[in-house]
């Protein structure tokens, strides 16, 4: 839904299901999920953190509604408005409230590619206050990753979403 900004879909699609479906249409998850074998489903009712995470949360936090079948087989559409309870323990309850059938979740505009920038570190401290910084910016990058690489030494990646020249969506 372009006007809504949300894709609804079953929770067997994957990851890259979405990516792929989304990405030529200029949009993307607000919480843009790096593994493409990972279900919607295992993501939305487990844990969802990516390098979106500093600006959107777990992905749960950007889901709109879920459709569950309850165990006495009643099928709910559950929202914060209808069911608020609900709404807020179905993340991480990894399944044993109900059946997911179909979560709707937010999206927003995007470009087609990401500009990725590597800030190597040698010294824990260091790399604690840089990532602190680049999360908790006014304005924060859009992907921010930390890999360490040892006691002393690693890297942060910081990506912003880029349009090449030359490069149509």
């Amino acid at each position: 839904d372009t006007e809504k900004q949300t894709i609804k879909v079953e929770p067997m699609a994957t990851m890259g299901d979405l990516t792929h479906f989304l990405i030529p249409k200029g949009y993307a998850l607000k919480v843009q999920v790096e593994m493409d074998d990972l279900t919607v489903g295992g993501l939305c009712m487990g844990v969802g953190i990516e390098t979106s995470s500093h600006r959107e949360g777990f992905l749960f936090e950007t889901i709109v509604a879920y459709e569950l079948i309850t165990a006495d087989g009643s099928l709910l559409h559950i929202s914060k408005d209808s069911h608020p309870d609900l709404f807020h323990t179905l993340p991480w309850s990894h399944g044993t409230l109900g059946f997911l059938v179909a979560v709707e979740l937010e999206v927003e505009k995007v470009q087609s590619h990401v500009k990725l920038n590597y800030l190597p570190f040698h010294d824990l401290e260091d790399f604690a206050v840089q990532f602190r910084a680049l999360a908790e910016a006014d304005q924060p990058v859009h992907f921010l990753e930390g890999l360490v690489f040892s006691e002393s030494t690693g890297v942060i990646l910081v990506g912003e979403y880029a349009q090449p020249e030359g490069v149509e969506r």
